[in-house]
């Protein structure tokens, strides 16, 4: 039976995709070019045959960063209609015939190169794909102005509170276990690596393991933060269970941060990251801001500098930037606490956040000393709803859906 809530054909899981443009595709193949090799390197893979609809889908899906392959008939119609889209990251031409007209190319910056083999752009995007997966590991975000941000201004969103209503949620186990494995089975089907960490988290998931499992670098921590940064609700309630084992596991941690800061209630947390100018400017008029993920920091200022790369590698609008929370654990928040123990990246120093904790915007400034943007953030009070309320939320939620 095909999943409702995972099907391919309305639902990208992932942050990124691939999109094929070839008057000969047919929607099955690119010449010589099977979706099945193509999923190996970009899992969402979609083929188009015509100028229109590859340029309104490449629009319509701006949330979503995009790998290009056009051929040599295709790229000069396509290229300077699409070239522009902030999420258009690299563009790949593939011309198997060694006569193919470039000047045309030199003002579209996005271009990587004409490929005459097969074997040669496959290798070019598998290592591009890498990188990028690289930075959205670290939290740093795609080169492109996402509008689906770790941050929201303002009061508390629907989803904040429908992820909180979540964590309070009975849940059955094993029932709700199985059906996720299904799930995920049926959008995987035919990725050998991503089906063999869905047997072992089938086989060796524990409660006890929940952050260790967000910590890895698998496509599990990347479907979570999209699911999360989308607002998909089919996909999070499909997730329900392993959220509250984060949050439990999240707040005993916490607990056991309020007691080894006993003397010294402030604690300081670092996050380096890439944000657009335009992103920046909004931090900057933020007065009060939710997180609606989990947000990752250090208690390693150097570490999460270290994340970041030169300067002289950020280009297309976006800037580097510091993020200085202080925390404070006497207040009553949403749990947070240091789970370096737990992480598959001991050394890292690691304060996890919760969705939906609440922070204050203090001050943002070019730094001098620095060399980068600075954001200075403090910890607030939050008013935690009682769980009678819960599953009220959770109902006020899905009526707004």
């Amino acid at each position: 039976m095909e999943s409702r809530r995972f099907n391919r054909e309305r639902l990208n899981l992932e942050s990124h995709q691939l999109v094929c443009y070839d008057t000969y595709s047919q929607h099955a193949t690119a010449r010589n070019f099977t979706l099945t090799e193509l999923r190996q390197i970009i899992d969402y893979t979609k083929f188009f045959d015509n100028n229109k609809s590859c340029k309104r889908y490449l629009e319509e899906t701006q949330h979503i960063v995009s790998f290009l392959i056009c051929s040599d008939t295709t790229s000069e119609q396509l290229i300077p209609e699409i070239h522009e889209l902030p999420n258009v990251r690299f563009i790949y031409i593939y011309s198997p015939h060694n006569d193919y007209d470039q000047q045309w190319m030199n003002k579209y910056m996005k271009i990587k190169q004409v490929y005459t083999d097969r074997k040669s752009l496959l290798q070019a995007i598998e290592s591009d794909v890498k990188k990028y997966l690289e930075k959205e590991k670290n939290g740093l975000f795609g080169n492109f102005d996402r509008q689906d941000r770790t941050t929201e201004s303002g009061s508390a969103s629907w989803w904040v509170t429908f992820m909180d209503a979540l964590c309070y949620l009975p849940y059955p186990k094993e029932t709700c276990h199985q059906h996720l494995i299904a799930e995920l089975r049926n959008y995987y089907t035919g990725k050998a690596a991503e089906l063999r960490i869905i047997d072992e988290f089938e086989h060796e998931y524990t409660p006890e393991k929940a952050i260790w499992w967000y910590t890895r670098d698998t496509f599990f921590f990347r479907l979570i933060n999209k699911a999360n940064r989308q607002h998909y609700v089919g996909v999070m309630f499909a997730f329900g269970y392993y959220i509250k084992d984060v949050f439990l596991q999240l707040k005993k941690e916490h607990e056991t941060f309020k007691i080894k800061s006993m003397d010294n209630a402030q604690v300081k947390v670092f996050r380096g990251q890439i944000m657009s100018e335009d992103e920046v400017q909004t931090l900057k008029s933020a007065y009060m801001v939710r997180l609606t993920s989990f947000l990752s920091t250090s208690l390693n200022r150097r570490l999460a500098l270290s994340f970041l790369p030169p300067e002289s590698a950020v280009t297309g609008g976006h800037v580097r930037v510091l993020i200085e929370i202080n925390l404070n654990t006497k207040y009553n928040s949403k749990p947070f606490g240091n789970i370096s123990h737990l992480s598959e990246f001991s050394e890292e120093d690691e304060v996890l956040m919760m969705i939906g904790t609440f922070l204050r915007a203090r001050r943002t400034y070019y730094s001098e000393e620095d060399k980068m943007i600075k954001a200075i953030m403090t910890l607030e009070n939050d008013y935690i709803l009682p769980f009678e309320d819960k599953h009220m939320s959770l109902k006020a939620c899905v009526s707004i859906i």
